[in-house]
């Protein structure tokens, strides 16, 4: 009985076995060799439907070992309806099956399924829960090709798991990241679409749970204030009813926002500016900034803030500098600003007035045909001290336009004692006029680039003093011509510069080389109280020139040891105080030496109007004399000096040219009675110059050669038998 029933179990195995080998749920395993690069078909459908489960698997040594499983259907070639899911994939070191693809065409055309393969080697498939009448039918590893006309589903299987196609794709890859929509997740969840929390909301890290658009972290967009971000419509009043809701309010991005009005951003308040999204500034508005930052504001986002004025001809035709414009205008402290560009502002940013601006954190990626940039002068009730600016990029293609003489890329002008100071700078200036103009003390310059700027520095204030610039350039010759210094102090008093990792220091270059082609601010509208100065001469007179050898010091100096002139610091400050002034740092006296010149000037004037005033007092001794003579010889009382006729007396005439400046001549006439003449040449403090003898009678001439005299004015008079016959003056200039 036991073995009759062993005997009819192994027919039931054996006929169960049959039943699955033929009917249509299982097909047998289709064996086939397959190379490397290469596509595979292993499967069609008639044009109708077909959904099945495949196995494919390799019997490849030296790694590989696949098995991948998945189930694929479509129905009749309809886009829409086509399924994929990928339910295992496993392999040892390298997959061998990494894609498959559907091709289909039209409603009834066939539809063909091809897996490519990435090694080569013995494979085979099966096909199971072929559910459909017609279903998927093998095809033996047959090359695979795209026929005329068909369309192709793609799909990468080397994922842990893959459901649906394309848009509603959900894919765990085998960094366990998981992707709704998305094909290869770079996140633990990627969604490309909308997320949306019935109840419950979110869980941050820090344990909140968000369950509503109010804060917590949640951008909540202009747009729900009534903003339309069209480029047209004015959006000022929905964006500052955005911003004074005191929520984290973002712009859309690749949107273009118009504002004619001036954004306040407050303590509490943040806007964002997403990166592609403008926001554009009416020019034409009475506002004199696009946006007023005040105590604790934030503005960030890589987006761009526009004047209306960009993009017109470079600079705009309506561009006005007596009305100017600001981008951001900052009016209090701890301020964020983190903004990608700033474009097309007669000022960038403006830090001004009579506001204190302390502990500010400003970074602009790009500042962009901005006359000014950064443009900083506190008034005689405000200050600018300890604020961090980082300028990655500032630009301008104004070269040969009237607007390029204002350009600054750093304006910082101060009103002593309320000026620009401890504040930190960092960035890259091009293309600007002036890249610096520099006021204030301790303010830090670092990894400055200046590059195409006419004046790389230009420093004012009487009070500058202390700064430091770690500039990037590769020797003082870059420099060269690119400092100016208007504040009366010595350049090292002034400003420190430092070169590569503070190897070089700029401040040794010569001072032939650092103020070539020197020109000083003199614009009578800069000045005020202008007075002549008096006294010149006696100051002049007062002063002593000298000639000395700086001494050696720690770091030889290009100076040290040559002889040079100049004056001594404490004997001028007791002429000209005004000119001379006392370091702090180290307690050494510097001296304005461009200012004596006007006083040199003065000086020499008033000892003109000396000179005239005696020629003229002279001239009428001269006349009296001559008046005394003439009255004299009509008396007969006084013989004839020269013993000549009234016919035969000795004459001097005027010289000429003159003035002059090369050369002159001086004739004169003598009797022929007379032993000995001579013209004596003096200057007009009556030191003797040359003597020049006249050997013979009648007329003579002389020649003056201008080479062999200073420039000035000269007295000539003529000698005959020890008396003086005439004095004439002649000038030779420059």
């Amino acid at each position: 009985m036991k073995t009759n029933n062993l005997f009819l179990n192994r027919w039931i195995y054996l006929l169960s076995i049959v039943f699955l080998c033929t009917s249509n749920s299982l097909f047998a395993q289709t064996s086939g060799t397959v190379t490397a690069g290469n596509w595979y078909r292993i499967a069609y459908n008639s044009g109708n439907r077909a959904n099945a489960s495949f196995t494919l698997r390799d019997f490849i040594s030296g790694g590989g070992h696949s098995t991948l499983e998945f189930r694929a259907g479509i129905s009749y070639n309809y886009q829409a309806g086509i399924s994929f899911t990928v339910l295992n994939h496993n392999y040892y070191s390298t997959p061998t099956f990494t894609k498959v693809r559907i091709l289909e065409k039209d409603t009834y055309d066939p539809q063909y399924l091809e897996v490519y393969v990435a090694r080569s080697g013995s494979v085979n498939f099966s096909i199971y829960d072929n559910l459909q009448s017609s279903g998927w039918t093998a095809v033996s590893w047959q090359l695979g090709s795209i026929p005329s006309g068909y369309a192709v589903r793609e799909y990468d299987v080397n994922k842990l798991f893959v459901v649906g196609d394309y848009d509603d794709r959900f894919t765990i890859n085998r960094g366990g990241n998981v992707g709704i929509g998305v094909t290869n997740p770079s996140e633990k969840l990627q969604v490309a679409g909308k997320v949306y929390s019935t109840s419950g909301g979110f869980k941050f890290p820090d344990g909140t749970i968000q369950s509503t658009a109010a804060g917590g972290g949640i951008w909540i967009p202009a747009e729900q204030y009534g903003a339309v971000g069209n480029g047209t419509t004015d959006d000022y009043q929905a964006i500052q009813n955005a911003i004074n809701s005191n929520k984290l309010i973002s712009l859309s991005p690749n949107k273009i926002y118009l504002i004619k009005n001036m954004l306040i951003i407050g303590a509490g308040q943040t806007l964002y500016i997403p990166a592609g999204t403008v926001l554009r500034f009416d020019a034409t508005s009475s506002s004199f900034a696009a946006i007023e930052m005040r105590n604790e504001g934030t503005l960030i986002g890589r987006g761009k803030l526009q004047s209306s004025r960009y993009g017109y001809t470079n600079p705009p035709n309506d561009w006005n500098m007596d009305n100017a414009k600001a981008g951001i205008s900052i009016s209090g402290g701890v301020i964020r600003i983190d903004l990608g560009w700033i474009m097309g502002f007669e000022f960038g940013i403006t830090m001004t007035g009579n506001n204190q601006i302390y502990g500010c954190n400003v970074h602009v990626g790009s500042f962009y045909n901005n006359v000014i940039c950064v443009y900083i002068d506190p008034t005689d009730m405000g200050f600018v001290n300890q604020n961090y600016i980082q300028m990655d990029h500032m630009a301008a293609n104004w070269a040969g336009n009237s607007v390029y003489q204002q350009s600054y890329g750093i304006y910082m002008d101060s009103h002593s004692p309320h000026e620009p100071n401890n504040n930190y700078f960092r960035g890259h200036i091009e293309g600007y006029h002036t890249g610096i103009m520099l006021s204030g003390a301790f303010n830090r310059l670092e990894g400055l680039r200046l590059e195409g700027c006419d004046v790389k520095i230009k420093i004012i204030g009487s009070t500058t003093r202390s700064n430091n610039l770690f500039g990037e350039y590769g020797d003082a010759s870059d420099w060269s011509g690119k400092i100016q210094n208007y504040t009366g102090n010595s350049l090292s008093y002034a400003l420190q510069l430092y070169g590569i990792h503070g190897l070089t220091q700029v401040n040794d270059i010569t001072a032939n080389n650092i103020y070539a082609n020197y020109f000083g601010p003199s614009d009578s509208t800069l000045k005020r109280d202008i007075q002549t100065v008096s006294g010149a001469l006696n100051k002049v007179l007062s002063l002593r020139g000298t000639s000395f050898k700086f001494k050696s010091t720690g770091k030889e100096s290009e100076n040290s040891g040559k002889k040079t002139y100049g004056f001594i610091a404490q004997e001028l400050k007791e002429v000209l105080p005004e000119l001379v002034v006392k370091n702090p740092v180290d307690s050494l006296y510097a001296i304005n030496y461009d200012g004596v010149i006007p006083v040199l000037v003065e000086a020499f004037k008033e000892q003109h109007n000396i000179i005239e005033d005696q020629q003229t007092e002279i001239d009428k001794l001269r006349s009296d004399i001559n008046n005394m003579t003439d009255l004299m010889e009509k008396a007969n009382i006084i013989n004839n000096i020269y013993t000549k006729t009234d016919e035969d007396k000795a004459i001097l005439y005027q010289n000429t040219p003159n003035p002059f400046n090369e050369r002159t001549e001086i004739k004169c006439y003598l009797p022929k009675i007379g032993n000995k003449a001579y013209i004596l040449i003096l200057d007009m403090n009556g030191r003797y110059i040359k003597r020049i003898d006249i050997e013979s009678t009648g007329e003579n001439s002389v020649v003056i050669n201008g080479g062999t005299l200073t420039p000035g004015m000269y007295i000539y008079t003529l000698i005959v038998d020890n008396k003086e016959v005439g004095t004439k003056r002649m000038v030779l200039t420059e």
